[in-house]
């Protein structure tokens, strides 16, 4: 008997452990009641009205000939909810939660919308705070908040907002992968860019990425295009250099950098450095180097093919 009151503990946990292991989390819903501050947490401010869902066929209803970049992005649904200074109901605060197709397309709309010069804030996997404009993107979660003001003070209170968004966001905070395949050295900070389409303003072209480089000064565009395979790379490729040819003049060709490079050069196209390897073609914009356009080619192949990309 004393044994067996002994043993009991250890087989009464035993048999708990397994429950306990099933505890798991609750998936993450894009839900108003989740995201949004209750007064409770967004105190001095509480939310005016009812908070409004728009989805694509929506959102011009809301925000009238400026929907098309959203809708290019995949735009999925929008939570939109106005907040009210308790002790003056006359500063607004407006807080839009976007909800897009994927992590890619929600960085890609958080992208367009940095400007320049901002300020760096914690949030998510990035954010930034400009001119009374406080947005994060976190995996396919795109907020954006307007406070009454660019101050300190409203840029505090567009934090207490965005921080309860950011921890009810259960979804993980990383950046897409291909910008660590861009090459760091020279990049200017914040610079990159997911486009949705028309890279270098062509339609075949398709979707792409693209970052400023400074270099002794004077800047330039690294581009990159990812494509489904090879043969639409190779594809895209020659569709653009034969709009090279045709509106400017290939300077001439590079080999050593993966299946085709040329350097080509025109009013509409500026100098154009573009290779073509496996599914990706890759390049540089008005970079007048070319020995460091070939550099950065080869370092962008050779970090997609380590990556996996």
């Amino acid at each position: 008997m004393h044994s067996g009151r002994k043993l009991f503990p250890l087989i009464y946990v035993a048999l708990l452990a397994p429950l306990v292991g099933c505890a798991k989390e609750r998936p993450f819903r894009f839900d108003r009641e989740v995201l949004l501050p209750k007064p409770v947490h967004s105190h001095p401010w509480v939310e005016v009205g009812e908070s409004k869902i728009y989805d694509a066929s929506t959102l011009e209803d809301y925000i009238n000939g400026a929907a098309r970049p959203y809708l290019e992005y995949g735009m999925t649904q929008l939570i939109h909810a106005v907040y009210v200074r308790r002790t003056s109901p006359e500063d607004e605060m407006i807080v839009d939660v976007y909800e897009m197709a994927s992590p890619l397309a929600a960085y890609g709309i958080y992208s367009i919308q940095r400007p320049e010069k901002a300020d760096d804030v914690r949030l998510g996997a990035t954010g930034f705070w400009s001119d009374g404009l406080l947005c994060f993107v976190k995996d396919r979660i795109y907020v954006s908040i307007q406070p009454p003001g660019g101050g300190p003070r409203e840029m505090l209170s567009a934090m207490l907002i965005a921080e309860y968004i950011d921890k009810q966001t259960k979804l993980p905070g990383s950046l897409p992968e291909m910008i660590a395949a861009l090459p760091e050295e020279d990049r200017v900070r914040h610079s990159e860019v997911y486009q949705a389409a028309n890279m270098l303003g062509h339609r075949f072209l398709g979707a792409g990425w693209q970052a400023t480089y400074r270099y002794r000064g004077v800047t330039h565009d690294l581009f990159v295009i990812p494509c489904m395979d090879a043969a639409q790379a190779l594809d895209r490729y020659e569709k653009l250099a034969d709009y090279v040819s045709k509106n400017g003049k290939i300077v001439r060709r590079v080999k050593g950098v993966g299946r085709s490079a040329i350097v080509g050069t025109g009013k509409t196209t500026g100098r154009l450095f573009i290779a073509c390897s496996g599914r990706y073609l890759v390049g540089t914009v008005d970079c007048f180097n070319d020995e460091r356009s070939v550099r950065l080619a080869r370092e962008v192949i050779e970090n997609v093919t380590r990556m996996g990309l």
